[in-house]
């Protein structure tokens, strides 16, 4: 048994019989600085992992008197500050790669993931995404000739490099001159994606779909709360557990597939319109993964445990 003290989670504690691979650590659980700890939809995740006979730390990405090679396994969850540090971030991304860390997700699906301007990439690819045009910091913009060349009456503008709706707008005509200083200081200091606001967000709300080993694991289904437009449950957003169709499936399988390296975790939003998926994001850095049943625990606990043997960790 190993000793889980459930209350004070001491993630660091390991059986003491177990003494295979003494000279390493079994995986690093990476956060951030504000929330170094484990966060509590994930402990207990980890605790199936401890009794498991693995030891697992929670270690700040950006701490540099961490060893990184210490680590038989790197696992990135909350590290939510990564686009406020972003040249700091990128370095360590490439540190990394130069001591051949072993990191889920993978380290160029990562740097790959991290600017938006990859839905450029899937799009020519021929994916389906929401409505959008991609500004370059500095361009001049010009959302009047957006919205007349396009048609579009709202627009969401948001920075390439981003998390949790970090400062995205949302514009239509009426309040455009009202908020041009704010728009104009976000051009100027951010590559941006300008997208098509629709009502299907309101209406029968996003999607998330959730992958563990790129296998389909659940979905969600998220709505703003009444007078905002995001999601997120920071801004009181709602979400429920909901089972996709098998065609919607088929169509977010296909995005992923697009995606060749393996995957510990994927969280892919869109919209659906006359049936068809429109891919607004891919999370494959720190994605909230909606673990709200011990089912879907238990699915991202065998996918870790596949990631170790895949990686010669556990036989």
């Amino acid at each position: 048994m190993v000793l889980v003290r459930n209350r004070s989670l001491n993630f660091g504690i390991r059986n003491s019989a177990s003494t295979r691979f003494k000279e390493m650590k079994d995986i690093a659980w990476v956060t951030c600085e504000e929330h170094k700890k484990i966060i509590s939809s994930e402990q207990p995740v980890v605790r199936r992992l401890l009794a498991d006979g693995l030891e697992v730390d929670p270690v700040v990405w950006d701490d540099n008197t961490v060893n990184w090679n210490d680590y038989r396994l790197v696992i990135i969850r909350s590290i939510w500050d990564y686009h406020l540090k972003i040249d700091r971030f990128i370095s360590w991304l490439s540190y990394l790669v130069n001591i051949r860390a072993k990191v889920n997700n993978p380290l160029d699906v990562l740097y790959w993931n991290h600017h938006k301007f990859y839905l450029q990439d899937l799009e020519s690819k021929g994916i389906p995404i929401i409505s959008s045009e991609f500004h370059r910091q500095g361009d001049k913009l010009d959302l009047r000739d957006v919205i007349g060349r396009t048609g579009w009456d709202q627009l969401v503008l948001k920075p390439a490099i981003s998390a949790t709706a970090h400062k995205l707008i949302k514009v239509d005509k009426q309040t455009l001159e009202g908020q041009a200083e704010v728009i104009g200081n976000l051009a100027n200091t951010n590559d941006l994606i300008i997208q098509q606001f629709r009502p299907e967000i309101h209406q029968s709300g996003e999607w998330s779909l959730v992958f563990f080993n790129k296998l389909f694991s659940h979905a969600v289904l998220k709505f703003p709360k009444e007078g905002d437009f995001r999601v997120q449950n920071d801004f009181g957003g709602s979400r429920q557990l909901v089972q996709p169709e098998e065609n919607i499936l088929a169509q977010v399988g296909s995005i992923l597939n697009i995606i060749k390296d393996d995957l510990l975790y994927c969280r892919i939003d869109g919209i659906v319109i006359d049936g068809q998926f429109l891919l607004m994001e891919i999370e494959l850095i720190e994605p909230e993964l909606y673990l709200f049943t011990d089912e879907i625990r238990d699915k991202f606990v065998k996918a870790i445990r596949n990631s170790l043997r895949s990686n010669h960790i556990l036989s």
